[in-house]
């Protein structure tokens, strides 16, 4: 707690004192976070392979707007027919290009949507395995407390017949 001092003398020394501020409580550190689940890892690929496709066909369009561009210009400046040719020639196969990428990341998004499905799937079989193991190993476990509740009665029992038996051999003393 702060201490309070006695006024000094001068102009405040008949006024009243400001109460101090409390202090501020120390924030608590942030627990780490959880690894990530499998399907957590998984919707990461999805979002990153949509991502790949979406750019892919952003390049096509700036490819084909690029080549618009180009064929406008060289209407506007009047070249000659031998570079312009060479230059469309040049976009059209850059263009081409372009598309057959955007093919391959719409492929590999096909792809990897399938290898999605076949993750859940599995992650679903699995799941549905554990499950029945953990029944299994319950009713195994339930099993066996029987198990061994029968033997221990039995174990009385042969131990009060050896008792009797005893008793018997001694002269029933």
């Amino acid at each position: 707690m702060a201490e309070q001092q006695p006024p000094t003398g001068g102009a405040g020394a008949g006024s009243p004192q400001q109460p101090s501020a409390p202090a501020q409580p120390p924030v608590p550190a942030a627990a780490p976070d959880p690894p990530e689940t499998t399907e957590q890892r998984v919707d990461k690929l999805k979002f990153w392979v949509r991502f790949a496709a979406a750019a892919a066909v952003l390049a096509a369009i700036l490819g084909a707007v690029a080549l618009f561009a180009a064929i406008d210009a060289n209407k506007t400046e009047k070249q000659d027919a031998t570079s312009v040719g060479g230059q469309v020639s040049e976009l059209q196969a850059e263009v081409d290009d372009l598309t057959k990428s955007t093919a391959g990341a719409t492929e590999l998004a096909a792809e990897a949507n399938d290898d999605v499905k076949t993750l859940r799937s599995r992650v679903t079989k699995l799941n549905t395995t554990v499950s029945k193991l953990s029944d299994d190993v319950t009713k195994d476990s339930d099993d066996i407390s029987s198990l061994e509740t029968d033997l221990e009665e039995l174990t009385d029992r042969v131990d009060q017949i050896a008792k009797a038996q005893e008793k018997e051999a001694s002269g029933g003393e």
